[in-house]
Order: structure tokens, then sequence, then C-alpha cells
């Protein structure tokens, strides 16, 4: 999870071509949140990248409210989860084991598709979960996050937290062998400019990897407004395939293959956001539950919107250009 403080609360300048307008996409709030504000999406003009038009003067209390909120909520159902009858017999049966192989937790699966090999470096780590995978694997990991909680539980576990703000990206004077972004690059403000500044700290032979949220996914149309991939004002930024492909090239990325992913908790989280809406909930819980038999039915019904360029998420994986080295001078 990242936190970045908004300098004004003037209307946003596309990340990718500097265009102010854009094509009005939704106007939404924090549908977990008693606040009335709301929080309009627009489509460039020129470019089509969807971004928020304008963020809030205090969204680091957006932020505090929110998920620290959400993060003691779900800490405390874990626990009581695992320390349950039900858990402890399904976990002597094997299913847990099977669960796991299965990847449906998403920390599991973005950590199964990371190399375990040399620094990795996570921007918006939070409170470490993929890296303590990672570092599990024997791999040097290293993470970014500005909340003070997650960054407190990432350190709890032996993560090296660099920095306690995204901005401090561009003052490293290291070099990783890989650098991740997952579910974090659509809350920072200027996309273009986080990927340059990790790309200069890139090997030559490394690797950046994006997980973020689709645009262009099956779900967005049947769910509409309860889309959870919405989650203003947190995401300044929501991507397709396609303008993904044209910020990393911007950045100075070579993209390697950019596809699309169902990622079974977001699409069961989209089913409660719709749930609460229909019930006329002014707003909705925060999941005190797995919702393990869901997840794994979406998990496996939902697996061809991924392979037909639908899916919820995107993963992407890009190597650096090598930098530009002018002739001799003739």
């Amino acid at each position: 999870m990242l936190l970045t403080e908004p300098k004004t609360e003037t209307t946003t300048r596309c990340s990718y071509c500097g265009q102010r307008n854009g094509e009005p996409v939704i106007r939404l709030g924090d549908p977990y949140l008693s606040r009335p504000d709301t929080f309009e999406m627009l489509a460039c003009r020129r470019c089509g990248l969807v971004r928020t038009k304008q963020l809030p003067a205090d969204l680091p209390r957006w932020y505090e409210e929110h998920y620290s909120k959400a993060q003691h909520i779900f800490q405390g159902c874990r626990r009581k989860a695992k320390g349950s009858r039900t858990y402890q017999v399904l976990d002597g049966l094997g299913v847990t084991r099977v669960v796991r192989k299965l990847n449906v937790n998403h920390h599991r699966f973005v950590a199964s598709q990371v190399p375990a090999a040399g620094k990795i470096l996570e921007v918006g780590c939070g409170a470490g979960e993929i890296l303590r995978l990672l570092k599990a694997k024997g791999t040097d990991v290293y993470g970014i996050e500005p909340h003070p909680d997650s960054a407190e539980a990432a350190g709890q576990h032996g993560i090296r937290i660099l920095a306690d703000r995204l901005e401090a990206l561009g003052d490293f004077d290291a070099t990783f062998d890989t650098i991740l972004f997952s579910f974090s690059l659509e809350h920072t403000e200027d996309p273009v400019a986080m990927l340059t500044q990790a790309r200069a700290l890139l090997a030559p032979h490394g690797k950046l990897f994006v997980f973020t949220h689709n645009f262009d996914c099956f779900s967005r149309f049947v769910f509409g407004r309860s889309w959870s991939g919405w989650h203003l004002p947190y995401h300044t930024y929501l991507f397709t395939a396609d303008t993904l492909r044209m910020m990393l090239a911007k950045a100075g990325y070579r993209t390697e293959r950019v596809r699309s992913y169902t990622r079974p908790d977001l699409l069961v989280e989209s089913f409660r956001l719709a749930l609460a809406r229909w019930r006329g909930a002014k707003t909705a819980a925060f999941a005190r539950k797995g919702h393990l038999i869901s997840v794994l039915m979406c998990s496996a019904f939902t697996k061809p919107f991924g392979f037909l360029g639908l899916g919820n998420s995107i993963r992407a994986v890009a190597t650096p250009e090598p930098p530009y080295s002018p002739g001799p001078a003739r």
C-alpha cells in the first residue's frame, strides 16, 4: 500500500501526456467509510489513460482511517480463523496445503512469479507478506512502505524498510535484480516518474514486475459502480494492457509480456460491494471472513477471462532499455 501527499487540490495532470482534460468515467467515494466526499475519474482525451481528477488535501488521513481499520480487522480475523476447529480439521486433511499450491492467495501467487534470487525491492510492500515468502527462499529482500503500521509489521519479520516515503525511491544509491510493484503503482501520483526512478535502480539485466488492476476487465462491466477496482480516492490511476505498455515504454523499459489474469479475492469483494448496494446499506463492512469457498469457485470459473484479456488484473514484466550513448562527434 502506498501513501503520497498531494501538494494542492488542483486538477491532476495525465502522467503520460500531461493533459488536464478528459472524459468523465465515474464519480464515487469510499464505500467503507461514512464520508460524503466523492471523486471523479477521467479518461484522458489524448492517450486514454484513466486517472482521478482531484485528490483530497487530507489524503493521508483517508489512508490512515481506511487501511488501519482494514488491517486490524484482517489480522484479528486471521488469528481467529487459524485457531478455529474447522481450520485445524482442514489443515489435518491437507486441504490448506492444496489451497497454497493453487496460489489462490495472491501474495503466494506473486511470490511464485518473481525470481527468488539476487536482491529484490518491493515498492509499497505493505506488511511485507510477499517479501516474507521470498525471504524464506533465501532471497535478499528490501521494501518501501510509507504507512507506519505496515512498515512496522514488515520490520518485525526482518524486512529491511528503506524509506517511509515514496519520493525517496529516486534517492537510493543501490542496484536491484528485481523491482516489484504489486497493486501499488495505481496509488502513485506520477506513475511514469516512479517507473523511471525504478529503472535507474535496476541492474542492466534486471527485471521489473508490475501487478495491477485491469480497467478493461469483464467484472467492471458486470459490477459497474460496485467493481472493487475503483477504490477511490486511493487509486489515482487505472491501467489497461495498452496504457501500461505505453507507460513502461515512456519510462525507458522494453516490455517482455503483459497478461491479464483473475484475482479471485477481488472478484469476491465486488460481489460483497454489489450485495451491500443492493441491500441499500450506506456503507459496506470490511471483510471479516476469508471466503475460501467463494474464492476457490471464482478461481475455477474465471480462468478463461484471463486468457481473453478480460481478467480483473494485469501482470507485466519489463527490462530496462540500455541508456542511449551518442557516437563520436564528426
